[in-house]
């Protein structure tokens, strides 16, 4: 991975990439290349024009690993974004207009090459328009890191330099946020704008344990083992299926010589264990995993327990600034594939599909909980969350969970 860096001095932002793991990487094309040149090293062929055929595919490859440099700026005095690419200094620039219309966009991309599968949070500028002559309207790509964090703390610093709103739809759904509230907390928010948190109606079954007294705490139970756990096991059935067919009969001609059977059995075993453990263990860690979520004073935290040991994770009461119910859920599911009551009964039955969650967000951290639940319940949860967030959870009292005033 390459190097990358930000800054912001002045009014301008600034992002500059290269060097680092490329530049080790691209050491020895380059060494390659600069020995072919010199005649250090000499084809097979004797040929003079295959020496510099050598050199330069080494040579240009290795130079650009090791020299190449990207950016991006953005000025906000001249409502300008430049991309630029060169070695060690610019060499090409692209420069894209800014109008005071535009807005800075995070998304969740899944990209998949022939021997990986990552994910990516996308930041981009969406001017009004883009004088570019290739551009036309189409969104200005200023970094794609893999971590939400870093994407989020980029999309504020462009908002608040540009004055632009930042729409987020990583999670599933869009939330716009203005520039002069990025920093703003949900307590905050609501003190602003005086709205008042109703809780829905209590359902009338909670898989969630809540407490009866502050502080609040919600305890969600594991997920357990449903049907699509078995779905998850079809691919190791299949690749055990294809090993029994190859390396069974092997192992019954050697059953008569013992020395040959106590060398293939163990790698036979092996080889069938591993794929066995990479493919359990997840699923036994979904569906053992519990979450206890804690509201106290001062901050709120998820206790985390999993097959070996429980992490804890805290966030600071004014530093929560989102806090919203995330991801695919079965009823959007059926509806989609409009299948109806009697295959959303299917969906449910299955267990484990609906992937709607409680996405709870700070600058720095984000929190996840409530696989597996209802959409009624997690909407109260959420309600209720937000509540004891604006209102305080020393003020949560009643034994059917609520707040008292």
């Amino acid at each position: 991975m390459d190097n990358a860096n930000s800054s912001m001095t002045s009014g301008i932002w600034k992002s500059r990439s290269g060097g680092g793991c490329l530049s080790v990487f691209g050491l020895p094309f380059l060494a390659v290349g600069i020995l072919a040149a010199i005649g250090e090293i000499q084809p097979d062929s004797g040929e003079w024009y295959v020496r510099h055929i050598f050199t330069f595919a080494f040579g240009i490859p290795g130079s650009i690993l090791v020299f190449g440099r990207s950016g991006t700026i953005v000025d906000r005095t001249r409502m300008q974004a430049t991309k630029w690419y060169g070695l060690m200094v610019p060499f090409y620039r692209t420069k894209y207009a800014l109008t005071p219309e535009g807005e800075v966009q995070i998304t969740k991309e899944v990209r998949r090459s022939k021997n990986s599968t990552y994910t990516v949070y996308p930041v981009r500028i969406q001017p009004d328009s883009a004088t570019s002559s290739d551009s036309g309207n189409k969104a200005i790509t200023i970094k794609e890191p893999r971590d939400y964090q870093s994407s989020r703390a980029i999309a504020e610093e462009l908002g608040k330099l540009l004055r632009y709103n930042v729409l987020d739809s990583s999670s599933g759904e869009s939330i716009i946020r203005r520039p002069e509230h990025l920093e703003e907390s949900i307590k905050e928010k609501a003190n602003r704008t005086g709205e008042v948190i109703k809780l829905p109606q209590r359902p009338a079954l909670l898989k969630t344990k809540i407490s009866s007294s502050a502080p609040l705490t919600i305890e969600v139970p594991p997920q357990g083992f449903g049907v699509s756990s078995l779905f998850a096991l079809i691919p190791f059935i299949i690749f055990t299926g294809i090993i029994l067919i190859e390396f069974l009969p092997l192992i019954l001609v050697t059953m008569d010589d013992k020395k040959e059977l106590y060398f293939i059995a163990p790698f036979f075993i092996l080889f069938i264990s591993i794929p066995l453990l990479a493919i359990t263990i997840p699923i036994i860690s979904r569906a053992k995993r519990k979450d206890t979520i804690t509201i106290n004073g001062a901050s709120l935290s998820i206790a985390t327990k999993g097959l070996i040991k429980t992490k804890t994770t805290d966030i600071p009461l004014d530093k929560i600034e989102e806090l919203a119910i995330s991801g695919v859920s079965v009823s959007s599911i059926a509806g989609k594939m409009k299948i109806g009551k009697t295959g959303f009964r299917i969906l449910s039955w299955l267990g484990g599909l609906n992937g709607n969650t409680v996405t709870i967000r700070s600058d720095e951290k984000t929190i996840r909980f409530g696989v597996g639940l209802s959409d009624e319940e997690l909407t109260y949860l959420t309600a209720l969350i937000k509540q004891a967030l604006v209102e305080g959870s020393s003020s949560y009292s009643t034994s059917e969970g609520g707040f008292s005033f």
